[in-house]
């Protein structure tokens, strides 16, 4: 037997070190795009010790760069409205806030004590001091938006230059070549043979064919991206590295490392069989950040190790979001628990960060955030499921319980507050593995989805032997 055999689909620090010596480099748009997110100073670096020392090794694809194009203008502003937009909102809420759960509260009480015909009847000197310093906290709250703002506003405006003078634009103009553009009858026999190969999943780009956004030609791109890098490969003759930051648990072209999830373990076996049968080279997969990594390895860059794990932590969050489910959240709700005719749920404009009990492998394990409301009367919680859109209201008496989700899809929630230790309202919102139970025995928690009996595997086996 020949063990060399192998040697295409593994790599080795011996293998890599030759790779980086004459391969050629491919981006796909998602690491194209993602340059955008990485600091400016990062970018200069990466342009001035990175792409000057592989020139004339940097290459893309006709279709990458249609898709980089496409997609640029809106990859900018994100930053906009994906953050800076949401911050503006929590800015306006929080005064909002101070009225509306602060005052209230303090009107109530006052309402409810300063007649001295009725028990409890209290002094009202010291509720009037409260009420004098919540004004002043207010005026503190106004000049701190106001400045805030102003920042948010200076932010933004170096955002939209980047539209005007793009560096990045630039860069690739410098420094990338770009493949041939394919025919229209050429693309329609990639498309023929698509249909073939997504029937059996033969990657790339099988995963598309079932996305509902990607129509007509559309699905095959991924396919016709590969015929590209293939053909070119073919007429270069050198070793292909293949840098992608399309990295979710679905991707069809490589495998991703289930532990960090942001790292690209290797290509698919049957790409680098087809590159190497067609174009006698060996192809292997980075995503962006392992790609910047290994120039300061292999290239001598200088990126910062902080921007790369900083990086990777923002592809990893972004990659592997739960997508904002296709449900209307009414600007306000009436709260139910409480039933004042005053009485209305505002919901936050951003999502909270939940913790996720289930194991990777479960279905349940992808959500790690929901969208919130609180009354703004009786405080009590309201929580948008990520699963089937129910909200579910949460009083303060049920905290730290296992609450089923009201929509009746079997999300179980529980909000905790042990290290709410100034009692200021600080929780975690956790989802629940519904599977666990406690022993009705020992009262350790046991997965009672491999048992019927309420005590766990040990108390069981304890009880049946004596």
């Amino acid at each position: 037997m020949d063990k060399k055999i192998i040697e295409s689909y593994r790599m080795s620090e011996e293998k890599e070190n030759i790779l980086w010596k004459d391969s050629i480099f491919i981006f796909d748009s998602s690491a194209l795009l993602d340059f955008y997110f990485l600091p400016k100073p990062t970018r200069k670096k990466i342009y001035n010790e990175i792409f000057i020392k592989l020139e004339d090794r940097l290459w893309i694809p006709f279709n990458v760069q249609y898709e980089y194009l496409k997609n640029r203008e809106s990859t900018i502003i994100k930053p906009i409205s994906e953050n800076y937009t949401p911050l503006k909102n929590d800015l306006a809420n929080i005064e909002k806030a101070i009225k509306t759960q602060i005052f209230n509260r303090i009107e109530a009480i006052s309402n409810a004590t300063k007649k001295d015909n009725k028990h409890p009847h209290l002094e009202q000197t010291e509720i009037e001091k409260f009420k004098e310093l919540t004004n002043k906290f207010l005026d503190h709250a106004k000049n701190f938006e106001v400045a805030i703002l102003l920042n948010i506003k200076k932010a933004e405006n170096e955002i939209l230059d980047i539209k005007i003078n793009d560096d990045v634009f630039d860069s690739l103009d410098n420094y990338f070549n770009v493949g041939r553009e394919f025919s229209f009858n050429e693309i329609l026999e990639i498309t023929k043979e698509g249909k073939h190969r997504y029937e059996f999943k033969i990657p790339p780009g099988y995963g598309d064919y079932y996305k509902k956004e990607k129509k007509g030609t559309q699905i095959f791109g991924d396919l016709i991206i590969w015929k590209q890098i293939l053909e070119y490969s073919k007429e270069k003759k050198k070793n292909v590295i293949f840098i992608t930051n399309d990295i979710t648990k679905d991707n069809d072209w490589c495998y991703v490392d289930k532990k960090s999830t942001d790292r690209i373990l290797k290509p698919r076996e049957e790409l680098i069989k087809e590159i190497k049968d067609y174009s006698g080279i060996e192809l292997w997969m980075y995503s962006l950040s392992q790609f910047l990594f290994n120039a300061n390895k292999y290239l001598k860059s200088s990126i910062q190790e902080n921007t790369l794990n900083y990086f990777s932590s923002f592809v990893k969050t972004r990659n592997f979001k739960e997508k904002t489910r296709d449900f209307i959240i009414p600007e306000y709700h009436h709260c139910e628990v409480c039933d004042n005719e005053r009485s209305n749920v505002e919901f936050n404009s951003t999502e909270y960060s939940i913790i996720n009990e289930y194991p990777e492998t479960h279905i349940n394990s992808k959500y790690i955030s929901v969208i919130t409301g609180n009354c703004n009367w009786c405080n009590t919680l309201y929580i948008v499921c990520p699963k089937c859109s129910g909200t579910t209201s949460l009083t303060e008496y049920n905290y730290d319980e296992k609450v089923e989700c009201e929509g009746g899809c079997g999300i179980v929630f529980s909000v905790d507050t042990s290290k709410d230790y100034e009692r200021i309202g600080d929780y975690e919102i956790i989802l629940k593995d519904h599977r666990i139970e406690k022993c009705a025995s020992c009262g350790k928690d046991f997965n009672k989805t491999n048992s019927f009996s309420d005590c766990c595997e040990n108390c069981e086996y304890k009880y049946n032997n004596g």
